[in-house]
């Protein structure tokens, strides 16, 4: 845990100087709540992304992401939320393979 969030940090920060806006997609159990309950790392304090995307596939289609998220650390206009994993939609005669997301946090700077 201490290196990927080490990694992160760094990541963070130097994306945020770059003018960029600086997100995570990770499992909601694992990634997610270690950002969220930390505080420091490496004896500074820990740079939060600006944006997350949570794998949480419990078939909601909402943003809250509980019990693993709270609005202190990433309100829901930066959040994303892939709800289901990968499964078979049918349009017309085509099928695809795809996951079913939620987008409300940003996913590009234009």
């Amino acid at each position: 845990m201490t290196a990927v969030l080490t990694f992160l940090d760094a990541w963070d920060r130097q994306l945020q100087v770059d003018g960029y806006v600086s997100g995570v997609y990770s499992s909601a159990a694992s990634g997610i709540t270690d950002l969220q309950t930390t505080s420091t790392i490496g004896g500074h304090p820990l740079a939060e992304p600006q944006a997350i995307w949570i794998a949480l596939w419990d078939k909601e289609t909402n943003l809250t992401g509980a019990p693993y998220v709270t609005s202190a650390v990433w309100p829901t206009s930066a959040r994303s939320k892939q709800y289901v994993g990968p499964h078979v939609v049918t349009v017309g005669r085509i099928s695809l393979d795809i996951d079913s997301d939620l987008v409300n946090g940003p996913v590009a700077q234009g």
